[in-house]
């Protein structure tokens, strides 16, 4: 198993815990008292899942450690913690009057069941996949 491979599992491993600081820190709104390390807590977690995500990709296009494993994992990972750090900004009380629309995350996931949707129309065409994103996606 390679290093970058590595790093997307730790992310991985890092959402379920980013949810349940998030879910936490709701109820403490919801009871009245919000505990204010924990929302900090949820906002450390994600972001250090997501800057993982250009560390493992940087690690495996620099010291060649693309693997079908990782390319596999990395997007999925990424949908993943997408629509997990989507989820809590929806449905849970951060303790403000403001929340992402429940369109919003209908939107996410349509769209990203077109990308899928379309490897798999483009895959027996081309005979290659998952299709890459060009390098500006990542901007």
């Amino acid at each position: 198993m390679t290093l970058a491979t590595i790093i997307t599992l730790i992310r991985l491993a890092l959402i379920p815990v980013f949810a349940w600081i998030a879910v936490k820190y709701g109820q403490s709104v919801d009871a009245g008292s919000a505990e204010e390390p924990l929302r900090w807590l949820a906002v450390a977690v994600y972001t250090l899942a997501s800057a993982l995500d250009g560390l493992d990709g940087w690690i495996a296009r620099h010291f060649n450690q693309k693997s079908v494993t990782g390319a596999i994992l990395d997007p999925l990972t990424d949908k993943a913690l997408l629509m997990t750090g989507l989820t809590p900004a929806t449905f849970v009380n951060w303790g403000t009057d403001w929340h992402l629309p429940v369109w919003f995350i209908v939107l996410v996931i349509a769209r990203d069941l077109e990308i899928i949707g379309g490897d798999f129309i483009l895959y027996p065409i081309h005979k290659k996949g998952p299709l890459e994103p060009p390098s500006t996606g990542k901007v």
